[in-house]
């Protein structure tokens, strides 16, 4: 084993060397050129110096790698790597895999989009992508692939229209490897979740889901009296029933999607006031017949847990607790 382990040390200095050498720029072999060109003077200096200028001009025929000073992404985007430089792409998929994934270490795991995003269908967001991602369009389908891969996508008060410009980013990959790549996903509001459904369909790769809903989204009664105080009242109020549920989020039906889509874990965090935190935590209520009933065609290893916060109506939280959900055993 110890054998294997610096053989494989070895292979990934030696990827991660080629990959440096596909990004240098060509900039710095022409200064190191100058450099050349700038020693003291012998008698042999003019024989030097038109070495030196051959050697700028062969460099000057030679395909560039471009770089994103002076290039637009676009432009980038259409040239690639000199056959001289793509030693790189001759190791497995799999080992430059494992070497986009050290290169990304240290960027964030979780991607924050909202309405006010703007989604392009080749860089996603503005200054999110590294910037390896540029150096050539097979670098830029890998490494792409391989963030979507290792980011969590949180989508704030999803819509049609964000939906949308997802898909279409996705779809800019060959072979749907786009909507594969997705394994993370958070969606907070279930205002859209009709559209939220249709999306989860077409990501075979999802593995794990956040759900963030508001508790007051299935509760309905008497709100309080402006003379009554929060900690003596507490209200008349009562869960919507499970067709309400299903009509006005279709919860239900997400979780089916969810469950059978080779989802292995999701959480749906509930927020709400302390006075009403018993009409939404009573595991005989409507809200949780809806949970069980989504829930029971799910795979074995399937888990559903339950996050709750209740506080005040200026949003000081007092109670936190969680519960979890499985499938019923199969008899």
């Amino acid at each position: 084993m110890a054998h294997l382990s610096v053989i494989y040390c070895v292979v990934v200095g030696l990827a991660l060397g080629s990959l440096l050498v596909v990004l240098r720029p060509k900039h710095r072999l022409e200064t190191q050129n100058h450099t050349d060109e700038d020693q003291t003077y012998s008698p042999n200096h003019e024989a030097a110096r038109g070495t030196v200028l051959i050697r700028r001009q062969v460099l000057r025929k030679q395909t560039p790698i471009p770089t994103t000073v002076g290039s637009t992404q676009d432009e980038i985007l259409k040239d690639g790597p000199s056959p001289e430089r793509s030693t790189f792409f001759v190791l497995p998929l799999e080992i430059r895999d494992q070497i986009y994934e050290i290169v990304m270490e240290d960027l964030p795991t979780r991607l924050s989009i909202n309405n006010s995003t703007t989604i392009n269908h080749k860089v996603l967001l503005p200054k999110v992508l590294p910037s390896i991602c540029f150096a050539s369009k097979q670098l830029h389908q890998e490494v792409v692939l391989a963030y979507i891969r290792r980011t969590r996508f949180e989508l704030h008060h999803p819509t049609s229209e964000m939906l949308r410009l997802l898909r279409d980013f996705l779809g800019s990959f060959e072979d749907n490897r786009g909507f594969e790549a997705i394994r993370m996903l958070s969606f907070y509001d279930g205002s859209s979740m009709a559209g939220i459904n249709e999306f989860v369909k077409d990501l075979p790769g999802l593995r794990s889901v956040i759900l963030g809903m508001e508790a007051d989204d299935f509760i309905t009664g008497d709100e309080p009296s402006a003379d009554s105080h929060d900690d003596d009242f507490s209200g008349d109020f009562r869960s919507i029933t499970e067709s309400e549920i299903e009509e006005y989020y279709q919860l239900k039906s997400f979780l089916e999607v969810v469950s059978t889509n080779k989802v292995r874990h999701m959480e749906f965090s509930c927020r709400g006031v302390d006075r009403s935190s018993h009409v939404v935590t009573d595991p005989g209520c409507p809200f949780h017949r809806v949970l069980d009933e989504g829930i029971k065609n799910s795979p074995a290893n399937f888990t559903l847990v339950l996050n709750y916060a209740f506080g005040d109506d200026f949003g000081r939280i007092h109670t936190r607790y969680s519960q979890l959900k499985t499938a019923p055993k199969k008899v």
